[in-house]
């Protein structure tokens, strides 16, 4: 093994049941000297199972390869969902080497000559409890007044079709979506604001490369409601997440991830004039698209 194959953090965390089992130990070592200590194993066994397990050689199965490619690949997902600087390093064919040789130390270990399915999943699960993640701020999202307060429209109710789901929308919940219009600043985690943004960051990734073109605005935000529409149960909750992706949309641009075009309509053209309302997003020259 290599002595980067493992990083493991030291975290001083207060807890009552973990604080007194330590505070005893460490009381009776005091009181008890030598005697407060019971070895399993003496130093010559221990010295004598080291060399014989140093012995041995054990190669992969044809299933715990399989295996090993899927928990690297896995690895690679988890990293990739939280964005650039989720976990304290990237994970990189460096880890899928370690993965290797903890398989390997865990198989020499037990004295065998093949690698399992078993030794992957420990050795993977060893490398995950290792990666430490990075604590995050929560994220400031503006609030601004004076913006549409949904598809329904300003009065009244309406209803809203998404998918193979329909919504309807009632005064009431209305009033109470213009009630929360006060000016007030909204906080997400790191992790929610990320996970949006890696999702719209795709789609308008996806159109650029295809049309050309970036994603006008209402376009962006319907077609993002979609892919959380599982996951919405009343209709405050979609109000609510709809509201909170036209804010990560602002942040964005803020963050020069997105930038903003507007339309451009000939005077007196009617149609013109709306198009001239739209907004269409394109990543912006300083996104690393790549990184994320």
């Amino acid at each position: 093994m290599s002595r980067f194959d493992l990083f493991f953090v030291v975290l001083d965390e207060c807890n009552e049941a973990t604080d007194t089992r330590l505070a005893n130990h460490i009381v009776n070592l005091h009181m008890n000297r030598d005697m407060a200590v019971e070895p399993e194993f003496s130093t010559e066994q221990l010295q004598r199972y080291i060399r014989f397990a140093r012995t041995f050689r054990p190669e992969f199965t044809p299933e715990a390869k399989g295996l090993l490619v899927e928990k690297y690949k896995e690895l690679r997902a988890d990293d990739a969902q939280g964005g650039v600087g989720r976990n304290s390093y990237r994970i990189t064919v460096r880890q899928l080497e370690s993965m290797i040789r903890l398989s390997e130390a865990i198989a020499k270990a037990n004295c065998v000559d093949d690698v399992t399915e078993s030794f992957v999943r420990e050795a993977a699960g060893l490398l995950k409890s290792s990666i430490v993640g990075v604590e995050r701020d929560d994220v400031e999202v503006d609030e601004e007044e004076d913006e549409d307060v949904g598809i329904a429209g300003r009065r009244g109710g309406g209803r809203i079709e998404m998918g193979t789901r329909q919504w309807v929308m009632g005064r009431g919940v209305m009033e109470k979506m213009r009630a929360m219009k006060t000016g007030r600043k909204t906080k997400i985690t790191y992790d929610k604001y990320m996970a949006i943004l890696n999702l719209l960051v795709r789609r308008v990734n996806e159109d650029e490369m295809t049309s050309g073109q970036g994603v006008e605005h209402e376009e962006l935000v319907t077609w993002y409601m979609e892919q959380k529409e599982e996951e919405l149960e009343t209709v405050e909750q979609l109000e609510q997440e709809r509201e909170l992706a036209k804010k990560v949309l602002r942040r964005m641009v803020k963050d020069n991830v997105f930038m903003p075009v507007r339309g451009e309509g000939l005077d007196g053209d009617e149609g013109s004039s709306r198009e001239a309302e739209k907004v269409i997003y394109v990543l912006h020259p300083n996104c690393a698209v790549e990184e994320m």
